[in-house]
């Protein structure tokens, strides 16, 4: 049997289970076993490669990694920053359509499950008198809600893509920034083209110097990591490490609060995806698919720039998950290029992320359109050119050479 029908057959079965509502992790880790039947791989050095993988250092910092930031999460909401937040930006920022931008964006800095609901009652508040049509709410509250998902540090898939590329966050960062630079400017062009609304909101309660230098302090520990990695060139996990200690200090959470922080940051869930991730691609380098396939996919006559479109953006549909879509595309299209510039993921990162923002399955998104009662072609509506923005935007990048 083919290569690229094996693969295949993989990777139907992986859709099939994610749109069973499985968890990524475990379904990776069923596909590095799959992959060890299908290929024939020994079971005992199919479980030794599974169990090298896992104990890998790279997959043990990752590991580490994705608890510092759940505990940065908690300890932020625990500490009532994110509602401190809110207020300071509705004495500080006068105006209704930047305060449509602004709350989802601030919201975004969490990537909690789902969190495009935490925003979404702040615009409803904003527009008490239902002027803006529910389709365009949701659009704004869902498309601003993940501008920062491109590049922070915070989550999964921009920590997947600097393991699997084998390079430093803070390249990702550099290489990736257009893109949320384009969702910026593609849901300003496109989200607010024909919208009316009274601009002005009625100043209340705060001073504005109090506004400011509560949110000053309340995302300090955001802007610290971002100057850690990107100014000071400090490894991710050191830097997380220092902001999350400083958070302990500040914040002195009480003692018996421990076992609920603990519990709330070191979740099987998070720890299986990283193993499932690692694991799925060894066992990929393993059996020695990856070579015939890209061999297979050039020889179709179809251009490299295509399948690094293509491919991630339709993994993304399928998923509505964008560690998904970089677990699963990013190993194949490494293979197909290996020497490719970092811009060429850039462009594959931004197809691949609009697949999932364009997803029925995208858990945001499903939430928003119950939230706000309307319909996935009213948001599509809008969304299409924004998403249009971003590909064009990582397309810019390829051919720059970034």
């Amino acid at each position: 049997m083919p290569d690229i029908i094996k693969l295949s057959l993989i990777f139907v079965v992986v859709i099939f289970l994610l749109y069973r509502k499985w968890n990524l992790g475990v379904v990776l880790l069923l596909a590095s076993a799959a992959l060890g039947l299908i290929y024939f791989i020994p079971p005992v050095k199919a479980g030794l490669i599974i169990i090298k993988a896992s104990i890998m250092p790279e997959t043990l910092g990752l590991v580490f990694l994705l608890i510092l930031i759940a505990i940065m999460e908690y300890l932020m909401k625990a500490g009532q920053g994110v509602r401190r937040i809110i207020e300071s930006l509705r004495r500080l920022v006068p105006s209704r359509r930047l305060l449509f931008i602004i709350m989802p964006a601030f919201w975004g800095m969490l990537p909690s499950p789902g969190g495009a609901l935490f925003s979404a009652p702040y615009l409803v508040e904003l527009d008490p008198d239902n002027i803006v049509s529910p389709g365009r709410k949701c659009f704004l509250n869902y498309w601003f809600r993940h501008i920062w998902e491109y590049i922070f540090p915070i989550y999964p898939a921009v920590i997947l893509s600097a393991a699997i590329l084998h390079i430093p966050y803070r390249s990702i960062f550099l290489t990736f920034f257009p893109l949320t630079l384009a969702a910026i400017a593609g849901g300003l062009l496109f989200g607010f083209l024909g919208m009316k609304l009274p601009e002005k909101i009625k100043p209340e309660g705060l001073s504005k110097r109090s506004a400011a230098f509560i949110l000053l302090r309340e995302i300090a520990p955001i802007l610290i990591l971002l100057i850690l990695v990107l100014a000071a060139k400090i490894q991710l996990l050191p830097a997380l490490g220092i902001v999350v200690a400083g958070l302990f200090i500040i914040i002195r959470p009480d003692l018996k609060k421990w076992p609920t922080i603990l519990k709330h940051s070191i979740t099987l869930n998070t720890t299986v995806l990283i193993f499932g991730t690692i694991s799925f691609q060894e066992m990929l380098k393993s059996t020695g698919c990856l070579g015939s396939v890209s061999a297979f996919l050039s020889a179709q006559g179809m251009p490299e720039s295509m399948i690094f479109i293509i491919l991630p953006m339709i993994i993304g549909i399928l998923t509505g998950s964008s560690p998904a879509m970089v677990a699963i595309s990013f190993p194949i299209l490494l293979s197909l290029r290996p020497e490719a510039a970092p811009g060429m993921f850039a462009m594959a990162f931004g197809a691949g992320f609009s697949g999932v923002m364009l997803s029925p399955l995208h858990l945001c998104l499903a939430l928003t359109l119950d939230y706000f009662k309307t319909t996935l072609g009213a948001v599509y509506r809008i969304i299409w050119a924004p998403v249009l923005v971003v590909i064009l935007t990582g397309i810019a990048l390829w051919l720059t050479g970034k």
